[in-house]
């Protein structure tokens, strides 16, 4: 029995921990029986009252990771390759505000900022749809959705939010006014509004997205702050992308905001790097999300890593697939507000080749071992071939990094500390393990004299 004829609510892509807690289920359902709760665990995540559920189905069809949509989005970016997302007809350019005072305060070239402050300046949508770092101390959302509709306002939401959103309250705001708007969000989030009903749609005039690797929890931000010293009943700031001093774009700080003080710390210097690439504390749909560039968007933005990350201000790369947005970008440049220079889908590809691969290439040995998503596959899509490879070095990478994530979640609320050295030495390759334990008990000779 297939997942779709079983199953009629999103019970069951929570119970399979295929939910990022976007609350698009909770837009959509007619009889508001599914509400966003903030879990323990620091997520959002419905929560669904069964006996007023009328298993419609309208959750099951919204959800961007439901297993009929991901298989979908999978078969697509395995027929087409590693650029799936990087259209032959699109317009690219790397991009940065010129204002300084703006670019710096911008997680890359603050070209995201720029444009959405034209679109509200220039009366081409009436609000924007985008997050906001707020107080809070562990435990907390640090993060939230809101309508901007003034530049002003639209500006204290600069710089990367790493941290779970939920789009309910917004999109119900949203639905209740009217007028056009422009809807910030990272590939999945998209994946799911251009499945809400036509008459939001229309409401949605631009859809704007954050070109994303992975998403995490927040006992992500948790974790790192409370091993910089933070009190848990304390309330904090957190900037993951902080720029002031560094050297390059590269050598980010994370900045935590304390009522009596500042912690600016490089990233290579907190936790932060060995947990975000390790896969700490993230969400397990993000293993399976087939989708880097964002596909669905009228415009992705991405950090221009590789040869532009030289500049400490940092630069944009931009994939636009909707010429109202290139002409917007055109008389942004015109008004001397951004620098932009064109450049071609290899210049994108290449600012950061891993990520891409990663999600569109070697997430066929993560799909096939997610029994209720591989079902599907088998299905619809069997003629692609979606058998289970045991001894692919994909599927061995793929497990190390998912048993990082779930021993991330068991140390941090089990004993409130997370030894993240030893877990990645423990969990690395066979081979890397090897020729560390080769250097350590490789004999060095005293020089003679």
């Amino acid at each position: 029995m297939s997942f779709k004829a079983s199953h009629q609510n999103v019970k069951e892509i929570v119970n399979h921990n295929l939910c990022v807690g976007c609350g698009l289920c909770s837009v959509v359902c007619t009889g508001s029986v599914i509400t966003m709760v903030w879990q323990a665990r620091r997520t959002w995540q419905p929560e669904i009252d069964e006996d007023g559920c009328t298993h419609c189905g309208r959750c099951l069809k919204v959800c961007p990771h439901s297993p009929q949509c991901i298989a979908e989005y999978a078969s697509a970016a395995q027929a087409q390759g590693v650029r799936f997302g990087l259209p032959q007809d699109g317009t690219y350019f790397i991009a940065y505000d010129k204002d300084v005072s703006k670019r710096i305060r911008s997680s890359s070239g603050g070209v995201t900022s720029a444009l959405l402050e034209q679109l509200l300046s220039s009366g081409t949508v009436d609000g924007v749809l985008a997050s906001l770092p707020i107080e809070g101390t562990v435990g907390e959302p640090h993060f939230q959705m809101k309508i901007f509709r003034t530049v002003e306002d639209l500006d204290r939401g600069r710089s990367s939010h790493y941290h779970p959103l939920s789009y309910d309250k917004v999109l119900n705001e949203l639905i209740e006014e009217d007028g056009s708007f422009a809807v910030v969000g990272v590939p999945c989030v998209l994946r799911g509004l251009v499945r809400l009903s036509s008459e939001v749609q229309k409401k949605i005039k631009y859809k704007i997205c954050l070109v994303c690797g992975k998403s995490a929890t927040g006992a992500f931000i948790d974790c790192l702050v409370e091993k910089e010293g933070v009190r848990r009943d304390v309330p904090w700031r957190i900037n993951l992308r902080d720029k002031v001093g560094i050297p390059n774009t590269n050598e980010f700080n994370n900045l935590i905001e304390l009522p009596d003080r500042v912690i600016r710390k490089n990233r290579f210097l907190t936790a932060y790097t060995d947990m975000w690439r390790n896969y700490f504390f993230a969400q397990e749909c993000c293993f399976y999300c087939p989708d880097f560039y964002g596909v669905d968007a009228d415009i992705s933005v991405k950090d221009a890593w590789g040869r532009l990350s030289k500049d400490p201000l940092g630069s944009s790369l931009v994939i636009v697939n909707n010429s109202e947005i290139e002409d917007h970008l055109l008389r942004l440049e015109n008004d001397g507000r951004l620098f932009l220079d064109a450049c071609d889908s290899d210049e994108v590809f290449n600012s950061q080749t891993i990520t891409p691969i990663f999600k569109h290439e070697k997430v066929r040995d993560r799909l096939v071992w997610k029994k209720i998503i591989k079902q599907e596959l088998d299905g619809k899509y069997s003629s692609l071939g979606w058998k289970r490879r045991w001894l692919s070095r994909d599927s061995h990478e793929f497990w190390r990094l998912w048993s990082l994530m779930k021993l991330s979640e068991f140390f941090y609320f089990r004993f409130g500390k997370v030894p993240i050295h030893q877990m990645i030495l423990f969990m690395s390759p066979l081979q890397s393990k090897w020729l560390r334990l080769r250097k350590f008990f490789t004999f060095k000779p005293k020089s003679r004299l």
